[in-house]
């Protein structure tokens, strides 16, 4: 919960439909819906809760988003041939 009000964060996360066929319609409209209205708000109103949700993501991601990560991925896809 950020600055002690869950008004503040998205109803539902961007990009959280579990579906198999993804709408990519949908799923930009859902992105600029949550960037109108949770985190612009929060970016020019709250920067202090703008900076606690961008700290949160980048640890979130972060373990995923590395460099080692992406060289291995390199390797494999340009000169092993290895299809993620």
């Amino acid at each position: 919960m950020v600055g002690g009000s869950s008004k503040e964060l998205p109803a539902e996360p961007i990009g959280s439909n579990n579906d198999d066929e993804a709408d990519p319609v949908a799923e930009a409209n859902s992105l600029y819906d949550q960037l109108e209205h949770a985190i612009l708000p929060l970016y020019h109103g709250k920067p202090d809760a703008y900076t606690q949700i961008r700290r949160s993501a980048i640890a979130i991601n972060g373990s995923f988003f590395h460099t080692q990560r992406m060289v291995l991925q390199y390797v494999r896809n340009a000169y092993l041939g290895v299809e993620p």
